[in-house]
């Protein structure tokens, strides 16, 4: 999502949560309990909301305020006195929970508006550490580190195709930071020439040599089990995701602690692979028992590994997306959506569902 609809939706979620009579009223007049809002950005969500479909989403995150300031789990009809709202800033912590908003130094609210985008980080954090620790350091190319050889060869071929346009070294370990800055201004969206070819070799052979590579860095059920809370972004505390699924669905989640998941869920099986695609990518599949309805849910999604800022200039990049539904994560419950109660009833009732399993590939299947 855009860095202005961005601040769009998450200063609207807080303003929503304040009583107060609409959205407009709160850009315009602003909110001297929202913390940390500069005056530029009141301006820009002013000029913002004159578009219709900013105004629309802006207005779906506005009554998702509203739903959390009524929550039984949330202000419970209390208006707050103090919002900490983030921004556009980098988390100089571990970041192990993606806030937003910080209300009242209590309530956690992290906002996710059309995007199944869960985490950016770099390939050696991602299929290395896990995620278990903020990177300290700048890591090496991860596309040298895991396919040298194709990624040579395409620049090589890439760099003579762009002969007529600009003035690139013959060789990768040549190229400098100004070549990039040359680079980058031509806003490239396809491979010219040849290129296109190597580089459909070149991402198939990061996605199969990084599936390896992830392999060997989760050697158990346990590891596999702690990747996957941290992908899905569970930390010690407990925390609200307000956001849309759609540019009509709203979504209101509590994300539950792993102590949580534990009590009600059970990893069995975790498993990546590589399949062909137009670019460097790895798929990941879990499948998780619910203990208290006795049912299997999978849960699926993949990681792109691309350059930061266009073909050969920045650093690798590692994004994780969900392709399961949000609301469908186990651990991810709806506001107000009493887990306990629920239990009770599951056990009276005996209710039973048949599980549904789909292992979706053959390739780097770990083994349980």
């Amino acid at each position: 999502m855009p860095a202005k609809l961005t601040e769009l939706t998450e200063i609207s979620t807080a303003l929503g949560m304040l009583g107060i009579p609409d959205l407009h009223y709160g850009i315009s007049n602003g909110a001297a309990q929202l913390i940390d809002v500069p005056e530029s950005a009141w301006i820009g969500l002013a000029i913002s909301v004159l578009d219709e479909k900013n105004f629309h989403i802006a207005s779906i995150a506005f009554e998702n305020g509203r739903a959390f300031l009524d929550s039984s789990q949330g202000l419970r009809g209390r208006t707050p006195k103090r919002i900490s709202w983030k921004g556009p800033v980098n988390t100089p912590g571990q970041d192990l929970i993606p806030a937003d908003l910080v209300i009242d130094y209590v309530y956690l609210v992290s906002c996710k508006y059309l995007s199944r985008n869960i985490i950016n980080g770099s390939p050696s954090h991602v299929f290395e550490q896990q995620l278990s620790n903020r990177p300290t350091k700048r890591t090496s190319d991860w596309f040298q580190k895991v396919a040298r050889v194709e990624h040579e060869r395409l620049y090589e071929c890439f760099a003579y195709e762009l002969r007529g346009e600009i003035n690139l070294p013959s060789k990768l370990p040549m190229l400098t930071s100004e070549n990039k800055k040359e680079l980058k201004k031509l806003k490239l969206k396809k491979w010219p020439g040849e290129s296109s070819g190597l580089y459909l070799e070149f991402a198939q052979a990061v996605s199969e040599n990084t599936v390896k590579l992830w392999q060997k860095s989760l050697p158990n059920l346990v590891d596999q089990e702690r990747l996957l809370w941290r992908m899905l972004r569970m930390a010690d505390v407990s925390y609200f995701l307000l956001g849309a699924k759609s540019i009509s669905n709203p979504l209101r989640l509590r994300v539950a602690t792993p102590w949580e998941w534990r009590k009600n869920y059970e990893l069995k099986a975790f498993e990546v692979f590589s399949k062909k695609s137009g670019q460097p990518r790895v798929e990941w599949v879990a499948v998780v028992n619910d203990l208290r309805k006795k049912v299997s849910i999978n849960l699926a999604g993949h990681v792109e590994i691309r350059w930061s800022h266009g073909k050969f200039c920045g650093s690798p990049e590692a994004k994780i997306y969900l392709d399961s539904p949000i609301d469908d994560i186990p651990g991810y419950y709806p506001l107000d959506y009493d887990i306990e109660q629920s239990s009770h009833y599951v056990q009276e009732s005996g209710v039973r569902t048949s599980p549904t399993l789909n292992a979706s590939s053959n390739q780097g299947v770990f083994k349980i």
